[in-house]
């Protein structure tokens, strides 16, 4: 009879421990999809609140947002961009390798948003980098824009040119 009462106890036990493993496992299950849904409110609530800060900080009728591409296949290595708009240097980006080379792939990287008033503006941007034979290469190219009361975007294109030994620079209104 002890015996039976033992084993009873211990079958009582091992369901009870059984069962409140279970619960536990399932509150952490609840648990772990209420903390990935925080994660997810979490997410799109910052995405919100960026989206917010630009256009305050930056509103479409003074906004200027630059952007730099790389055609395919180029002959030249980018290192660095410089750009001044009214002699008011704005932005110097030195690039990574695998910044150039998401360029090299066709990417387009947003080097600058910044807020100018409305009228004529003198932008200009120096390039630096490498050639196919690694020669330094720096290069500038100025251009007057006309900002009027909405958003200027104006993408610095590197393309390539009939000899293969140049690159081309273009300023590009959008």
């Amino acid at each position: 009879m002890k015996m039976k009462s033992s084993i009873t106890l211990f079958i009582t036990v091992a369901l009870s421990l059984t069962m409140s493993v279970f619960v536990c496992a399932k509150a952490a299950t609840t648990t772990d999809k209420k903390l990935q849904q925080l994660k997810s409110d979490l997410v799109s609530l910052n995405k919100d609140i960026h989206l917010l800060k630009e256009q305050l900080l930056f509103p479409d009728s003074t906004r200027l947002s630059l952007y730099v591409s790389l055609a395919v296949n180029q002959n030249f290595s980018l290192h660095s961009v410089k750009v001044f708009v009214d002699d008011d240097e704005v932005i110097r980006k030195d690039f990574t390798d695998r910044q150039v080379n998401a360029l090299e792939q066709g990417g387009i990287h947003r080097l600058y948003v910044g807020n100018v008033s409305a009228g004529e503006h003198t932008l200009t941007a120096f390039f630096t980098g490498v050639d196919e034979e690694s020669r330094t290469y720096k290069r500038g190219i100025t251009k007057t824009i006309m900002k009027k009361g909405i958003a200027k975007v104006i993408e610095l294109k590197i393309n390539n040119n009939k000899d293969p030994s140049q690159v081309e620079f273009d300023l590009i209104e959008l």
